[in-house]
């Protein structure tokens, strides 16, 4: 399916007066931005629509239009939200015309944003304006944020978690990111629970300098949560340990 079809297909759907559930599967087609941009379109005026999935990998997204992406946020009285973007073209261009829009869904009570590692590039800088935007949404209470596409050190890292702790209402946050620069580290999956666990991880992992002090340092942060993942990944290493 290319745009057109996309284009023709949203135009139907959005005559129903009463959906309030959508999910698109749409990987391994030819869309461009312009099919994203008339799905948007289609859905400016619905007030009903509550649930929003869309799965976009493999598609020709990403090379004319920076502003399509936000046409993905098809209205702002979303209580969930969940974007694939999957493999396309996306830069930052895209990502800060996304986080602009994005900051407007304040009913949204889950969140779900997945990047492909393989061809997104984004900066700490559009990373921080997307986090910067998510605070903004109060009522939300899962998120889960796929940002293996930033290449980034522990540092930067710690400038992004402060901007996520002003999210009041989480119960659920799960982040993931590719390749932290920890020295002598390995690959690693944390799942936290209570503060009682994250203190138990930190004594048994201490090995690991600079992730223990990620952790140290993140505790008041990250222990308020109910569950939490933190996940580091890396091109080369064998999948991800799972410490429960």
């Amino acid at each position: 399916m290319g745009s057109k079809g996309l284009s023709g297909f949203a135009q139907g759907l959005s005559k129903s007066k009463s959906l309030q559930n959508l999910t698109l599967i749409l990987r391994n087609n030819q869309i461009e931005d312009e099919g994203i941009l008339a799905l948007g379109q289609s859905f400016a005026d619905n007030l009903t629509l509550k649930s929003f999935k869309i799965a976009l990998g493999s598609n020709k997204i990403g090379i004319y239009d920076d502003t399509c992406l936000a046409a993905l946020v098809i209205s702002k009285n979303l209580i969930n939200l969940s974007i694939d973007f999957g493999i396309n073209l996306i830069d930052n261009r895209y990502l800060q015309q996304f986080s602009s829009k994005l900051k407007n869904c304040l009913n949204l009570i889950s969140l779900e944003l997945l990047f492909s590692s393989k061809f997104y590039c984004f900066g700490v800088k559009e990373a921080q304006n997307l986090c910067y935007s998510i605070i903004q949404m109060k009522k939300l209470q899962r998120l889960t944020i796929n940002l293996s596409v930033l290449h980034i050190e522990n540092k930067d890292l710690m400038s992004l978690l402060p901007i996520l702790a002003n999210c009041s209402n989480l119960v659920l946050f799960n982040i993931q990111i590719l390749q932290l620069n920890f020295s002598n580290s390995k690959q690693i999956c944390i799942k936290f629970n209570n503060k009682k666990q994250l203190d138990s991880i930190r004594k048994r992992y201490s090995i690991f300098g600079a992730l223990d002090k990620l952790i140290e340092k993140s505790n008041s942060f990250l222990a308020k949560y109910k569950e939490l993942k933190l996940m580091t990944l890396s091109n080369c290493e064998p999948p991800p340990t799972i410490i429960e």
